[in-house]
């Protein structure tokens, strides 16, 4: 990785502190932004600490951008740094202001409106942001909040993954501005992948473990039980090969005759979390759309939410949930 470097600017004034080469790294994003990449470089005197941004570039391509979380010896020869996703230097309570600019101006104004208020302003201030509105979408929703206050990452996030809004962090060609645009994606063609042409010992397919699976209804007269399969239809039947392993429940009614829906209740509920997992050396981004073709040439639409790289030419993705309501599926099994 001789042409791999690290640029490492101070939080407070985003003055260039250090650039050094990079031995190795690992990238790890999600749709969160809650995983940490690993980023190697020979132990040598470094000026950098917690909380500095990073900008780590690769043949002149800006590969990631993060915030130093620590710096530790990785062996007597190595120092390792474990920095986050950008989007953590507004993972932070703040107060709720100006909602009503989603509805009237944008939900893109609304976040400038919150990131110059608490980043640009006041004692804190990091005159260094910059905050570009790129786009104007009006929506009628209203801030999830506890007592007026909110995690700015958090609704940022929720942006990104059910507006299609990208928040995208670049360093200014002089090198002196952190510059945020904001801006709606435009409607974009899903991509097809056919895990049939790819390697398929990286690929991996499963359900979450941590749904409702199994529904105990205690009744006046017996007990009624059912139990929920993998092609998300139910089943009495304790036998049943295609039950997913899941979380259990037991409720009451009186009424044996009741139990069935009471059971169904308890499952529209559940968001499904099935995942895929795979190998490619195309790059995709987080939020992506994709197509799925599966080894059982099913097609499915799903989205990248993780990806991991090395550097290696290899990227290794996580998508999913495929999500579907269980209501939809029993509204099926009605018809």
């Amino acid at each position: 990785m001789n042409n791999c470097f690290l640029w490492i600017f101070d939080v407070q004034s985003f003055f260039i502190k250090d650039v050094k080469q990079v031995s190795s790294y690992e990238i790890n994003d999600d749709e969160e932004c809650s995983l940490k990449s690993l980023i190697y470089i020979s132990n040598s005197n470094i000026n950098a600490q917690e909380k500095d941004i990073i900008f780590l570039k690769e043949n002149n391509v800006k590969i990631f951008v993060g915030v130093i979380e620590n710096i530790e010896n990785a062996d007597d020869k190595t120092l390792k740094i474990t920095v986050s996703n950008i989007m953590s230097m507004f993972d932070e309570k703040i107060e709720l202001n100006n909602e009503e600019l989603i509805s009237e101006n944008g939900i893109e104004d609304f976040l400038f409106s919150q990131i110059t208020a608490n980043y640009t302003i006041g004692v804190y201030a990091l005159n260094y942001i910059r905050v570009n509105v790129l786009s104007h979408n009006k929506f009628n929703i209203s801030v999830e909040n506890e007592n007026g206050i909110y995690n700015l990452a958090t609704f940022c996030n929720n942006c990104k993954k059910l507006y299609d809004l990208e928040i995208e962090f670049k360093m200014s060609d002089d090198n002196k501005y952190l510059d945020i645009y904001i801006y709606k994606k435009e409607n974009e063609e899903s991509s097809l992948i056919d895990l049939n042409l790819l390697e398929k010992e990286y690929i991996k397919s499963y359900y979450s473990s941590t749904i409702l699976t199994c529904v105990k209804v205690l009744t006046d007269t017996q007990t009624y039980t059912l139990y929920l399969k993998n092609d998300r239809t139910t089943t009495e039947n304790p036998t049943d090969p295609d039950i997913i392993f899941g979380k259990r429940t037991t409720i009451y009614t009186s009424d044996y005759n009741n139990a069935h829906q009471e059971a169904l209740n308890q499952f529209k509920a559940n968001r499904y979390e099935h995942y895929f997992s795979f190998r490619s050396n195309k790059e995709y981004n987080i939020n992506q759309k994709i197509t799925i073709k599966t080894l059982n040439n099913d097609i499915l639409d799903s989205y990248i939410s993780a990806k991991k790289y090395n550097g290696n030419g290899f990227f290794e993705y996580k998508c999913g949930n495929l999500r579907v309501d269980f209501i939809d599926k029993f509204l099926k099994e009605k018809r």
